[in-house]
């Protein structure tokens, strides 16, 4: 016998959004993914939220991921600052300053 247990919000934006963000490797899917964030108001969820700044990252829209973390609705907490950091580190297009504020 199995035990069905409700998900929260927060652990469904998590169950179905991270898998199909991990597996986008072009502009387009990533768009729409992050489009039904917004529109489902997922993207409130700092965790559903980090995601998409590391995939525009990965997908070589560096200035597309720092926009997503400016547009943040919330302070960011320290992990999405350290997925932001890393993504500056990895991109060729490292700017001539970070801000961390």
């Amino acid at each position: 016998m199995s035990v069905v247990i409700p998900l929260t919000k927060r652990e469904r934006a998590m169950v179905l959004y991270i898998p199909l963000l991990r597996s986008c490797t072009s502009l387009r899917p990533l768009m729409q993914i992050h489009g039904h964030l917004l529109v489902t108001s997922h993207h409130c969820n700092a965790l559903a939220a980090t995601k998409p700044v590391e995939t525009y990252a990965k997908v070589g829209r560096i200035n597309t991921a720092r926009l997503v973390f400016d547009t943040y609705p919330g302070p960011p907490d320290h992990f999405m600052c350290g997925v932001l950091i890393k993504c500056y580190t990895e991109s060729p297009l490292l700017p001539g300053d970070l801000p961390l504020s």
